[in-house]
């Protein structure tokens, strides 16, 4: 655990809180192995500045992606004055990277389901990066959602996301099965309830939504995984 570096701030140490529950993880049919690493995605954090492992995550990918510097953190990187041109659509918030994302002024945040993410109100080629993070599995048609973060991309853009992935299981569509929802204490909220779960296949969604490149970012094997997608 010491070894790891947070990509966000820089820190090297963390905690880990279980965050799933028993009928979730029934619902989800989890091995103890995946429940474990699922629960290391949502609930290792960093002791600084509170990101966890899917933000890491996805800080680490846009970093490497974007070709900053050996060593910068994400807090860094958005202070850039070249990186304060571009634009941003992030839909829903990216947990902990959004109080640094909103220091760029041209940075979108669309609150899902308020915006359909299967029928986006941006004109074309309008953003260089679209960031979603957990938020896929909860849309009704993933792949009709991916298409839409690929229109509203410019030519050179890229859409980057995460969402809880079993590693060693094909996904699976839940419409035709019981409902499971990611909200806790019985707060089933449509917005929370799980229309996919992701295996190792996502890149399927990616290509039937019309990218032509999917790169799969592993910061943690098997806990830490970002999406990166190109036209």
């Amino acid at each position: 655990m010491n070894s790891m570096r947070c990509s966000v701030c820089g820190n090297g140490t963390f905690r880990q809180l279980n965050v799933l529950w028993r009928e979730l993880i029934e619902g989800w049919e989890l091995t103890a192995d995946e429940a474990r690493y699922i629960n290391e995605q949502q609930g290792l954090f960093c002791l600084k500045c509170h990101s966890n492992l899917r933000s890491i995550s996805l800080a680490d990918a846009l970093l490497k992606h974007a070709h900053a510097p050996e060593g910068m953190t994400f807090v860094q990187w958005v202070q850039q004055e070249n990186i304060k041109k571009l634009k941003i659509l992030e839909i829903n918030h990216a947990g902990t990277l959004h109080r640094f994302l909103s220091l760029l002024p041209h940075l979108t945040l669309a609150e899902y389901p308020q915006e359909d993410m299967q029928n986006l109100s941006y004109p074309s080629e309008s953003f260089d990066f679209v960031l979603h993070s957990d938020t896929l599995e909860h849309v009704p048609d993933p792949i009709v959602a991916l298409s839409e973060c690929k229109r509203v991309l410019t030519p050179k853009g890229a859409c980057l996301f995460t969402v809880p992935l079993l590693v060693d299981k094909l996904s699976r569509d839940c419409t035709s099965r019981p409902f499971t929802y990611h909200g806790r204490g019985g707060d089933n909220k449509m917005d929370y309830r799980v229309f996919t779960e992701f295996g190792i296949d996502t890149w399927k969604y990616v290509i039937k939504a019309g990218f032509t490149q999917h790169k799969l970012h592993a910061f943690k094997y098997p806990s830490a995984f970002t999406h990166i997608c190109q036209k």
